[in-house]
């Protein structure tokens, strides 16, 4: 959330009213659930309403005048995307009515724009940055591929000047989306069996690559901070990472902790890599079904166990990160896969 803030804070020198009461609440809002002061989460609620008011009030002016215009769609995108973290902020989650209507005017806008945006105007990409680390577990959510999943937006070269380790992951992650639906599509087609089974496999092997990817990408990341990434909190660890983000470093150690990083954002970073993999884990346990595998198949045996394992280790890491705000902020969305899982578990069971 601090890096999609900061993406967005250069803007409010453009004196564009609708985005600079939207940045403002942002700014006071954070600050705010930061050091738990609620006047100013009073504040930036009244400034919310405001940016709402102007919002509204933009769209049935600049519109009219300018379909299409590429500058007004800018400066909508980046206001919804400004409110959409707001409303991230307020309800400290990310499935309210408010943040659901902001990240779907933020996708259409954008869209309205296309990829060539982040070419013609630098100053774009680390707002667009922020916000498809957002959106990738929104279209998970839906289990439906959009078209920041296409080559043209994911694969764009002026997309990726500048990508660090998160934009590589949320990139990799667009592909889950597509993966998801025709999961559903074949456990919902059952006219066809044997053609059923030739996507099946297909598709079960998409799975295994983007899970190679997936763990490609992790030891990318041990390899660059050059110390072991998690271990458990019951052993002595003499050498730490540097802390990247200072507002991403605990503030205190839970009795409850299982696991310790080796600092704040690499928590993050695992946690939405681990939720990505939980995602594709069953996937393959549907495939798996569809393919009638059973529990004495090795594969299908090793594929259930490593989801309960991934999932356990997005719990285990739920104390670090809930000892700082900002980890607070970035479990949201990975919890949102792990309640996904246990409830899609337990209908199973149930059958």
């Amino acid at each position: 959330m601090a890096s999609n803030i900061r993406a967005l804070v250069p803007f409010a020198t453009r004196y564009i009213p609708v985005l600079d009461v939207a940045v403002f609440s942002l700014l006071v809002m954070y600050y705010g659930r930061l050091h738990s002061d609620t006047g100013l989460v009073s504040l930036a609620r009244s400034g919310y309403t405001a940016a709402i008011s102007q919002y509204r009030q933009y769209l049935h002016t600049a519109m009219p005048e300018a379909t299409g215009a590429t500058h007004i769609s800018r400066a909508l995108f980046c206001t919804s995307v400004a409110l959409c973290c707001f409303e991230h902020l307020d309800q400290v989650a990310a499935s309210s009515f408010g943040y659901m209507a902001h990240m779907d005017g933020a996708l259409r806008l954008l869209q309205s724009c296309g990829p060539s945006v982040a070419r013609d105007f630098p100053e774009i990409r680390p707002v667009l940055r922020g916000f498809r680390r957002i959106a990738v577990h929104i279209a998970i959510r839906r289990r439906r591929a959009t078209f920041l999943s296409e080559p043209e937006w994911n694969k764009h070269e002026s997309l990726r000047n500048g990508f660090d380790a998160r934009d590589h992951l949320a990139a990799l992650a667009f592909e889950l989306p597509g993966i998801l639906d025709a999961v559903d599509k074949i456990r919902q087609n059952s006219c066809n069996p044997s053609q059923n089974s030739d996507v099946a496999c297909l598709l079960l092997e998409e799975t295994h690559r983007l899970h190679a990817k997936f763990e490609a990408w992790m030891a990318g990341v041990k390899n660059l901070i050059k110390v072991d990434l998690f271990w458990p909190s019951s052993q002595t660890k003499g050498v730490r990472a540097q802390a990247i983000d200072p507002e991403c470093s605990p503030k205190h150690k839970s009795s409850l902790q299982q696991l310790d990083f080796a600092n704040g954002t690499v928590a993050g970073l695992l946690v939405h890599c681990w939720a990505f993999q939980l995602e594709l884990l069953t996937a393959q346990d549907g495939l798996q079904r569809c393919l009638e595998l059973d529990e004495k198949n090795d594969f299908a045996r090793n594929a259930s166990q490593k989801a309960d394992e991934t999932a356990q280790l997005i719990m285990e890491a739920h104390p670090y990160l809930t000892s700082c705000f900002e980890g607070i902020i970035g479990l949201q969305l990975p919890m949102e896969s792990v309640k996904g899982y246990f409830a899609r578990r337990a209908t199973l069971e149930q059958c």
